[in-house]
């Protein structure tokens, strides 16, 4: 095998990794500057050194084989370390080329819009991006080096990832308007929670494990309502088909359904979520996860939830700021 593979080029894994990206023949030759016999010989040529078919191939488009998946980010891999060994070690507060950021679902349409602006000031060299995953494909993405940072929720059971906590988001209880629930005053105790009426995110969401621990979803005899998603759970809600938990943020954000939803805040202890920044524990994760936890550890974040809020920008709700840890990495 190795004697195969002394005879491929850097150039030739970038075209791999170029084709993977783009899905498509003629794109990804237009990036490389080469024609596209050219670039389907290349890819012949890695595909015999490898002793593997990378790619499923058609007249207008290709898609990666399972062993594709495998090769192209180990390709990747290897390609950014040798990027990142050219350019030397990275200047002290400087983030430069593209940085890769994954998030849970229940996170990442609420908070990035905080965040953003500051993080492209702060950082104008850096060209962020940005996916959704569970938590589980996060750390598989984070442990690959598919992404270089994740935002998600403690704890992640993952103790080769460094972690850093950024706030404590406060969870409430979502439920319809007419609800009877719905109506009481104050704070709402944990036994008070219509337990047959919750409704779950699917398995995977970190978000569903809380509630079913913070409720006592588990155990109850009715077969549990799941939702795909938290706007998907909100639209449940706001039709009368059950309660849910959500968090700060996306209760705070909620700007459509003030007419529908009443969310109640819980009795002390009032139950939150830690949002921490995770990445690899290298040289250079550690670098980029740094700079970014020390930009969104100075922000202030609406994650205290406004008692019975429905959405409107109360003079309380721009006082509340988030209740940040003193920003040490778990290490």
């Amino acid at each position: 095998m190795l004697e195969r593979l002394r005879s491929l080029a850097l150039r030739d894994l970038e075209a791999i990794v170029v084709l993977s990206e783009t899905r498509h023949f003629g794109r990804a030759a237009a990036r490389l500057d080469i024609t596209q016999p050219a670039l389907s010989a290349l890819v012949r040529r890695v595909e015999t050194a490898l002793g593997r078919r990378l790619f499923d191939r058609s007249s207008r488009h290709c898609t990666l084989t399972p062993e594709g998946v495998t090769a192209v980010e180990t390709i990747d891999h290897v390609l950014r370390g040798l990027h990142a060994l050219e350019a030397g070690p990275p200047a002290p507060g400087v983030l430069a080329g593209a940085v890769r950021i994954g998030m849970i679902p229940t996170l990442g349409p609420y908070y990035v819009p905080f965040f953003l602006p500051a993080l492209v000031r702060a950082f104008p060299d850096a060209r962020f991006q940005f996916s959704e995953a569970l938590t589980d494909e996060l750390i598989a993405q984070l442990r690959a080096r598919r992404v270089d940072a994740a935002l998600l929720a403690l704890p992640t059971h993952a103790a080769d990832l460094a972690e850093f906590p950024l706030f404590e988001e406060e969870l409430a209880l979502a439920l319809p308007r007419t609800h009877p629930v719905a109506a009481q005053a104050g704070r709402l105790a944990y036994a008070d929670v219509p337990r047959d009426d919750l409704i779950l995110l699917g398995p995977g969401h970190c978000l569903r494990t809380q509630t079913m621990e913070l409720c006592g979803r588990a155990g109850t005899g009715a077969a549990p309502v799941h939702a795909t998603g938290l706007e998907v759970l909100r639209y449940m809600v706001s039709a009368g088909v059950g309660c849910a938990v959500m968090p700060a943020l996306a209760i705070n954000g909620d700007r459509s359904f003030r007419d529908l939803v009443r969310y109640r805040r819980f009795r002390t202890p009032v139950p939150t979520r830690t949002i921490a920044l995770a990445a690899p524990r290298t040289a250079a994760g550690l670098h980029v996860a740094q700079l970014l936890a020390g930009l969104l550890q100075s922000l202030e974040v609406p994650s205290t939830v406004v008692d019975g809020t429905m959405g409107e920008p109360t003079a309380e709700r721009r006082r509340a700021g988030a209740k940040r840890p003193g920003g040490a990495a778990k290490r």
